[in-house]
């Protein structure tokens, strides 16, 4: 049994791209549209200029930012009345600090409408990750106003 689980993991290895040393890597096409190739997946990438959504001004985070979520997510979490947020820290992949999640509730289940890999746990790196869903909001005429947002803040 070990035998067969080895061998799968190492041609699953093969056809898995290396982990990028830095976070100023390439972003094959593979990985911005969804498993049909027919969807928009990557949503912004803050060294991407052809996927910069930010408009404002403000002060952008030291690292790479990048955001992922279909048309169908950004309308169930420009729909929602309540939200909830989530980071994880321990199984964000190499170069980044966190793995941000948004969900939002579909017929009473939980559903995840957004992801971000985060550089850090810094204020203007939460500002300039909702202003770029402010700004998806402001390009589909929608708002991002939820009623009620839980998120739990770890030291």
């Amino acid at each position: 049994m070990f035998t067969i689980g080895h061998t799968l993991k190492h041609h699953r290895g093969k056809l898995t791209p290396a982990l990028p040393n830095s976070s100023s890597f390439f972003i094959p096409d593979l990985y911005k549209r969804d498993y049909n190739n027919k969807e928009r997946l990557l949503l912004h990438d803050s060294h991407d200029s052809t996927l910069e959504i930010n408009e404002l001004e403000n002060a952008r985070p030291a690292g790479r930012v990048l955001v992922w979520a279909s048309d169908v997510q950004l309308k169930l979490l420009f729909c929602s009345e309540r939200l909830y947020m989530d980071g994880a820290f321990g199984t964000s992949p190499p170069n980044f600090d966190q793995v941000f999640i948004i969900m939002s509730i579909l017929h009473g289940t939980s559903v995840p409408v957004v992801y971000a890999l985060l550089p850090d746990r810094k204020a203007v790196t939460y500002i300039d990750s909702f202003n770029v869903l402010f700004g998806s909001a402001k390009l589909i005429i929608k708002k991002l106003a939820p009623l009620l947002i839980m998120t739990d803040f770890e030291p």
